[in-house]
C-alpha cells in the first residue's frame, strides 16, 4: 500500500463531529425523541397493543386557535386587548398617509410587491404587462414585458407618458374649473 502526501481524516463517528474545523456546540444538542408510551391492561398482555390508547399531545385550548374575527377587529378601540400582543401584518386603512417617512416606506414595500405581482403575472400566463409607477417625487418606474418595452424607451413612448404626466389631476378638476 503506497502511503500519498494528503492527510486522510478518519472517517467520521458517533462521538466526533468536525464541521468546517469546529467541534460540535452544546447548543445544538437536541434530546432524542421519547418512544411511546403504550398503556395496557394485564389481562391483555397477550394481545397486540392497542394504538388508540397511545399517549396523545394535549388538545389545543381557545388560547392556541387564531380566531378569524380578531382579524377585522384590528381597527376597533376595544380596550380589553393588550395594545403590545399582536406583531406581524395588520389590516391598515386605506387612506392617505401623512407622515413623510412612513409614507415613503410604504411606497417603496408596495411598489416592489406590485413589480412582484406583475413579473409573475407575465410569466405564469404569458401575458403582456405594461406598469409605470411614479412617485411623488416624479420619477417613474417601470415593470414592461419585451413587447412592450418600446413604448418606455423610444423617444415617442417616453414623449406620451409625459404628456399624460402633465395633464391635470383629474376630470373632476376640469369641470369645476368650467362651471365656475
Amino acid at each position: 500500500m503506497q502511503s500519498s502526501n494528503f492527510y486522510h481524516p478518519p472517517p467520521p463517528t458517533a462521538q466526533s463531529y468536525h464541521l468546517l474545523g469546529q467541534q460540535q456546540d452544546d447548543r445544538f444538542k437536541y434530546p432524542a425523541p421519547a418512544p411511546p408510551v403504550i398503556q395496557q391492561s394485564p389481562s391483555s398482555s397477550m394481545n397486540p397493543p392497542d394504538m388508540s390508547q397511545q399517549q396523545q399531545p394535549p388538545p389545543l385550548g381557545p388560547q392556541d386557535l387564531e380566531d378569524d374575527n380578531d382579524l377585522a377587529d384590528d381597527d376597533s378601540d376595544d380596550t380589553s386587548k393588550k395594545p403590545g400582543k399582536r406583531s406581524g401584518r395588520r389590516k391598515i386603512k386605506i387612506e392617505y398617509i401623512n407622515d413623510k417617512t412612513r409614507r415613503h416606506i410604504t411606497f417603496s414595500k408596495r411598489k416592489s410587491g406590485i413589480m412582484k405581482k406583475a413579473y409573475e403575472l407575465s410569466t405564469l400566463t404569458g401575458t403582456q404587462v405594461l406598469l409605470l409607477v411614479v412617485s411623488e417625487t416624479g420619477l417613474v418606474y417601470t415593470f414592461t414585458t419585451p413587447k412592450l418595452q418600446p413604448l418606455v424607451t423610444k423617444p415617442e413612448g417616453k414623449n406620451l407618458i409625459q404628456t399624460c404626466l402633465n395633464a391635470p389631476d383629474a376630470i373632476e378638476d376640469q369641470q369645476e374649473n368650467g362651471n365656475e
